[in-house]
Formats: structure tokens, C-alpha cells, sequence
């Protein structure tokens, strides 16, 4: 894509009784139409989370999870929403479907504001019609909210066994490797953390040796400090 105006097609390499065949060409592809309304318009999208404690539940502070957000999705169109964990994206799609209230902004589909539907209105468009659908991680379910992190069900200290090589390192320094790229993954319960925080804290084990091409940049930092923090302990 870069350097294109448009999303590029390349061809699709099969094999074919064990003989490589080419389907299919390298062309550039605009489904977009950009001459017809959009389906989803967002204007302006602000979306806070008042944070209270204290016995009387007074707001402590606000999260600002979406601030002045807008874009159109047109007939055809992919818009791809990019950012790392707890940038909002997730907040966008809850908030379009009207699963999270906004704080302020404008939500059109097909030119009506969701802001004046009634509530049967929103009930027959967002959940009857389904337009709008939302595809989760399935991290959440595979771990133990209660459970510090750090610690198995046992509650046993597990950051300070790591496998390396084939061998239990008990001197790899994970702690501070952790510490080192400023994750914040250090204390707390599992439930305060969500997205890829999650992913990273529901690792049970990271290959090494494996090229981290689709890792974020927090794990490819972690991994990193991991294979540094090893051979440190060895020195």
C-alpha cells in the first residue's frame, strides 16, 4: 500500500497436485462508491468513562477514550481503524452500535441520526438488521480475572521460571525485562487490563526463536529484553 491510492490485489499462489499455479493478478481494486451517501457517518465522536471511589461514588477522574473522532464508510468501503492497545478503537465500534454511550458527536446511518431514533428504531436497525457487528478477542475467557498476574491457579510464582533453550532459567530477570519496556503488566488483578494487554498477559509461553513479525511493538520490546536479560544472567 504504500506509495498506492488504492488497496492492490496481488495473485494467489496454489498448488495444484503439488505444482505451483498463479491465479489471478497484481491490480489495483476500488469498490468504493464514493458517488452514492455513506452508511456510517461519525462526526466529532467524544467518548469519556467517569472513574468513581470513595464511599459516596464521587468521580475521581475521566477516561478520555475517544476524543473528536470522525469518518464516512461508503458502499464497498474497508476503513481500518489503527492503534495500539487502549487507543479507542474498540470503544468506536461499542459506541456506532450503541452498546456505550457517548459523551458528545453525531452518528448517522444512511443520513439518520441515531441520536433521534426511538428506542424501537435503534432495537430494529442495530440488533434486527445487523449492521453493525462486533468480532472480539477470544483472550478474555482463557483467563482467571480474579488472579494476580504472575501467579498460576496454585498461586504459585510463575514469572520466574522461564524455558530457554529447553532449560528452566530461574535467574532471567524477568521482573525487571518486564520493568525494562514500561508495559505496566507488573501488579494487579487480570480484570483491569483488556485487549492487548490481554493477549500479552494470556501468553503461557513466546517462541524465541520465532521472528515476531506480527507481534506489537510492547512484545517484540519484551521479547527482546527476555533474550537480554537471559544472557546477562549467564555472564
Amino acid at each position: 500500500m504504500q506509495g498506492e491510492a488504492l488497496p492492490r490485489m496481488d495473485p494467489l499462489v496454489v498448488l495444484d497436485r503439488s505444482v505451483a499455479r498463479t491465479l489471478g493478478e497484481s491490480r489495483q481494486q476500488d469498490t468504493a462508491r464514493t458517488d452514492a451517501a455513506p452508511v456510517v457517518e461519525v462526526d466529532n465522536l467524544v467518548t469519556r468513562f467517569d472513574i468513581r471511589k470513595g464511599f459516596f461514588g464521587g468521580i475521581s477522574h475521566r477516561v478520555h477514550a475517544v476524543e473528536n473522532v470522525s469518518f464516512s464508510i461508503f458502499p464497498g468501503e474497508t476503513l481500518a481503524l489503527v492503534g495500539e492497545s487502549g487507543s479507542g478503537k474498540s470503544t468506536i465500534g461499542r459506541t456506532i452500535q450503541q452498546l456505550q454511550e457517548s459523551t458528545s458527536g453525531t452518528i448517522r446511518f444512511g443520513g439518520k441520526a441515531v441520536a433521534d431514533m426511538s428506542r424501537a428504531d435503534k432495537m430494529r436497525l442495530l440488533h434486527f438488521s445487523r449492521p453493525v457487528c462486533l468480532t472480539y478477542r477470544l483472550t478474555p475467557p482463557l483467563v482467571e480475572p480474579g488472579f494476580p498476574l504472575g501467579t498460576d491457579p496454585l498461586g504459585r510464582d510463575v514469572l520466574a521460571r522461564v524455558i530457554i533453550g529447553g532449560e528452566i532459567s530461574l535467574k532471567v530477570g524477568v521482573y525487571s525485562a518486564l520493568g525494562a519496556v514500561v508495559i505496566g503488566i507488573i501488579m494487579g488483578l487480570v480484570s483491569g487490563y483488556y485487549g492487548g494487554f490481554l493477549d500479552m498477559i494470556a501468553m503461557p509461553w513466546i517462541p524465541l526463536d520465532v521472528p515476531p513479525y506480527d507481534q506489537q511493538p510492547p512484545d517484540r520490546d519484551l521479547v527482546r529484553a527476555l533474550v537480554s536479560a537471559h544472557h546477562k544472567s549467564l555472564a
